[in-house]
């Protein structure tokens, strides 16, 4: 039987098809991009002149190069994660071209148009550019409710309007449960005036946790969930918390509230802000980039900032190349590395290079490496030649927006061991929240510099230990500082606060096998190195120099419930009063001590040791406990005794020292010469006895050394001045507005009023009626009317021998409502035509089943290209 006209038409369709399909499947060639904002995307973007505006649109392909000019601000973000169609490209680089700054990838939206409210209230419409959310990268899905979540003026961050304002806490009560939080400042505000606020509270020394006001009543806030189990287990007395996210506490210079009902920020300004730069963090734009199980990319030379999750996020991916870009002003954290590879995998180690960048001012993590399996190879993958500046130093903020508790760590190192260490090499950390470094899975943790740690938090650790086998080698480690102005009582039965302690160092809780060695460890609040319930640690050639406090750490070293750990080869030095120089112990006789040196420049070898409270002076604590045989006490031979301390703690260049008298180096008694030269990251802890001496810092060509700036010691919380606003008189209210939809529910209207004197909030001036039910709303739209939706016509059937008719048919959607257009009769949802001669007819009795059998396999080639077609874009 021969086929038909119509089987060979639609095979001619099939072979269409297929060619297209094999056209679609061959890849284009990878290609150089340039951005600018001054191009088009409608450009092939393949030069300078011929550049693109928007990188975020430009689909992704292995071994493609994104240059973006340098001096341009791009608002958006580059996403490569799951679901999107840049996932899984290989070797793509990013990088700048051009003269001047580096470019900036941002996750602000600028806003404009200010408009006087009245009193000191300013307003401006916001246009967001995406659904919140759609920036998922791995599991990270970010914020999801598609508003601004913080704000910046002239690039500084600006706080949403508290109560009380920035530079004071309400005080907490203690309460049952996760739930309620109490205070008796609440008590004088009408039920719910706190409904849908957010509340910050410290709910412990190292917690500050968030969360959303349901309802309010006399003292107590109840709140929309828990807040975190992991925090909130001490809810006493006397905790610092404030509450924010309202328009009614709008009432101090710089802060801002978002309206999501109108699409308004409103801020409170004494002067116009339109003349100055105010930018909003939008919470679509989770990150500046992400690359999603990938291998071979380099990023480098450009500015990221303000994105609602991360700066940069690495999932799963190897080989990676990050380099000398600066980060700033994340949500959550400015570097992220996410569940790298595992050992025995397809792929290999992960080795990535993290260099020469600066994360700054992050609100939770400056950055953090996840590595959750326990056979994870780091492979030679190293964070070296970075700067982690003021991580988490904003007390209440950290994570999603009122999603829990904050970590406010510089960096965290979490998880892995299959492979080599992770290297953390040559790095600054300076300021956090809570702790400059987390090392919680394997790491050689060797030169870099610490300063400024726990800054919003009390009892921490500039370094917490968190797993077995690791290395901390040559670092410097000084300035823990313990905030203390939002603590509170550390139980309900016993009226006492806890004092202030924050350790250089913090080993606890079964770690074993730790080196501790050749670091520098300085001025910090508690002891230089708290190690707890551990074993064989390695502690040796270390300088601990005025750590501890009087009220808590009086001691540079503390051992407790910590078996066979060897101490050796260290300088236990302090001149504090109230503090001595030694080591603490309650287990001396499963511990090793040897070859210390041990001096208080006040007390000399007295009170070097303290074991179960118990104090003793050098030569009683040889005596009884036949340790530190070979220890030695003060140097020199009497008289009063000084010391100096020498610290070059930057990552390059030298510091050099003017000596004038006779001082000498601790470590060998050699005479200092009369200038002292350090290297980056070193230090040197020189003596003298009798005085008259002096230590002056000069620049090393001799000259005198400029005067420095001012200190960038971070300020955890920052006090403005504060404003006492006159009280408001506003004017008659205008008449309502028409409602904002002509008909259907969700109405809404409005009327404002302006300020006749003071200062007025934005809730004064301006009312909004949600369903308009308010006094006078004059809003009751009917129902909208929906007409009748018809479905498309069907193809035409095959023409019928027996009728010379063929057909096509169409189906009602929808039923009309309210008064809509009505549907068509029965007849009129089909339609019949005459067959054209040339037309072949079929019989339905006598089909042809030949014609089926080569049309299916004309489908089954089809399917078989296309399955093969995407497997190769895919690669």
């Amino acid at each position: 039987m021969a086929m038909s006209t119509t089987s060979l038409a639609r095979g001619a369709l099939a072979v269409l098809l297929l060619s297209t399909l094999l056209t679609l499947c061959v890849p284009a060639e990878a290609a150089t991009y340039y951005f600018s904002n001054d191009g088009d995307d409608d450009n092939d973007g393949l030069s300078e002149a011929t550049a693109k505006q928007h990188p975020s649109l430009q689909s992704i392909r292995s071994d493609d190069v994104f240059r973006l000019r340098r001096g341009d601000t791009f608002r958006e973000m580059i996403s490569g994660g799951p679901g999107t169609q840049n996932a899984y490209r290989n070797n793509v680089v990013f990088e700048a071209y051009g003269t001047g700054p580096k470019p900036i990838l941002s996750g602000s939206v600028v806003i404009e148009g200010w408009e006087n409210r009245g009193g000191n209230i300013w307003a401006a419409s916001v246009a967001l550019p995406l659904d919140g959310g759609s920036g998922q990268c791995g599991n990270d899905a970010g914020p999801t409710d598609n508003s601004i979540i913080n704000l910046f003026i002239d690039g500084e961050f600006a706080y949403i309007a508290r109560e009380p304002n920035v530079g004071s806490f309400y005080r907490s009560r203690a309460t049952d449960g996760l739930n309620t939080v109490r205070s008796a400042s609440f008590e004088d505000k009408p039920n719910d005036y706190y409904s849908g606020a957010g509340v910050r509270i410290r709910t412990w020394s190292w917690h500050w946790q968030n969360g959303i006001v349901d309802s309010s009543s006399g003292d107590t806030l109840s709140l929309t969930g828990n807040l975190d189990s992991d925090g909130a287990w001490h809810l006493h007395d006397d905790w610092g918390l404030y509450v924010d996210n309202k328009v009614e506490f709008l009432d101090q210079e710089g802060e801002w509230y978002h309206d999501t009902v109108a699409d308004e920020i409103l801020i409170y300004s004494t002067t116009n802000p339109s003349n100055k730069l105010i930018e909003g963090m939008y919470s679509g734009f989770t990150h500046g980039i992400c690359l999603f199980w990938s291998r071979g990319h380099r990023v480098h030379d450009i500015h990221f900032k303000h994105h609602a999750s991360y700066g940069v996020n690495l999932w799963l991916v190897e080989d990676v190349i990050v380099t000398n870009v600066d980060q700033e002003w994340s949500a959550g954290t400015g570097f992220a590395i996410a569940w790298v590879h595992s050992v025995g995998g397809d792929w290999g180690p992960s080795n990535l290079i993290v260099e020469n960048n600066t994360f700054s001012n992050n609100l939770d993590h400056g950055g953090s490496a996840n590595a959750p399996g326990s056979n994870t190879d780091w492979g030679t993958s190293v964070i070296r030649g970075n700067s982690f500046i003021n991580s988490g130093v904003i007390a209440g903020y950290g994570r999603e927006p009122y999603a829990g508790g904050s970590h406010n760590i510089g960096f965290r190192n979490n998880g892995g061991g299959g492979g080599p260490a992770l290297k953390i090499e040559g790095n600054i950390f300076d300021g956090s929240g809570r702790t400059l470094i987390a090392l919680e899975g394997p790491a050689d943790f060797s030169n870099n510099v610490l300063r400024n740690s726990c800054l919003t938090h009390n009892d921490c650790s500039a370094i917490v230990f968190n797993d077995s086998d690791l290395i901390v080698r040559g670092n410097i480690i000084r300035d823990t500082f313990g905030e203390m102005e939002a603590s509170g009582l550390n139980s309900d039965s016993e009226n006492r606060a806890l004092p202030r302690f924050s350790w250089g160092m913090r080993s606890h809780l079964g770690n074993q096998r730790a080196i501790i060695e050749n670091n520098i460890i300085f001025d910090n609040q508690a002891e230089g190195m708290l190690v707890e319930g551990t074993d064989e640690h390695q502690i040796r050639n270390n300088i601990w120099f005025n750590n501890g406090n009087p009220e808590r750490g009086r001691r540079q070293l503390a051992l407790e419930g910590s078996t066979d750990t060897v101490v050796t080869g260290n300088y236990f030095i302090s001149e504090e009063e109230g503090v001595y120089s030694g080591v603490s112990s309650n287990s001396v006789s499963s511990q090793t001590f040897d070859q210390n040196v041990y001096c208080h420049s006040l007390l000399g070898t007295e009170n070097i040791f303290e074991e179960e409270g118990e104090l003793f002076t050098l030569a009683e604590w040889q005596a009884s406990s036949n340790q530190d045989g070979n220890s030695a006490g003060c140097p020199g031979s009497g008289g009063s005794l000084s010391f100096e301390l020498l610290v070059n703690d930057e990552l390059d260049g030298n510091f050099c020292w003017s000596i004038s008298g006779d001082f000498y180096d601790l470590t060998d008694d050699g005479a200092l010469p009369a200038q002292v030269v350090l290297g980056p990251v070193s230090a040197l802890l020189a003596y003298q006895v009798g005085g008259g001496g002096s230590v002056t810092r000069t620049s090393c060509d001799g000259a005198p050394l400029p005067t420095p700036p001012p200190s960038p010691t971070p300020t955890p919380t920052p006090t403005p001045t504060p404003t006492t606003p006159e009280p408001c008189v506003p004017g008659e209210w205008t008449s309502w507005s028409s409602c904002s939809v002509a008909c259907g529910p969700g109405g809404q209207q409005e009327r404002t009023r302006l300020a006749e004197s003071g200062s007025c909030t934005s809730s004064e001036l301006r009312e909004v009626s949600s369903g308009c039910n308010a006094e006078d709303c004059v809003c009751d739209s009917p129902p909208c009317a929906t007409d009748c939706v018809l479905s498309l016509f069907s193809d035409w059937t095959v023409c019928r021998c027996d009728t010379n008719l063929s057909h096509r048919y169409r189906d009602v959607v929808q039923e009309p409502t309210n008064g809509g257009a009505a549907c068509p009769t029965e007849s009129e949802l089909s339609e019949s035509r005459t067959c054209t001669s040339d037309e072949e007819c079929v019989d339905p009795n006598l089909a042809s089943s030949s014609s089926t059998r080569i049309e299916g396999k004309w489908v089954v080639l089809v399917m078989v290209l296309l399955s093969l077609c995407l497997s190769a874009v895919l690669r």
